[in-house]
């Protein structure tokens, strides 16, 4: 069951082989001050590994425009 929780950034992880969406200059601008008005429209999606860490699921741009 999925469950809504605050991690740490810091805790995430991408992995290294993924499938993922790229931005380009106007859209990542647009996905930033978005963000920065209204906040997170959409949760990035992760899944718990066994070392405590996390491994992005869903997300990737928004996860770095907000580690930006």
């Amino acid at each position: 069951m999925s469950e809504l929780k605050v991690i740490p950034i810091e805790k995430i992880r991408i992995p290294d082989v993924r499938v993922s969406s790229m931005l380009d200059n106007e859209q990542r601008a647009l996905l930033q001050s978005t963000i920065r008005e209204i906040g997170g429209v959409q949760d990035i999606i992760v899944r718990g590994t066994p070392d405590g860490a996390y491994e992005l699921i869903a997300g990737k741009s928004r996860l770095e425009t907000l580690k930006a």
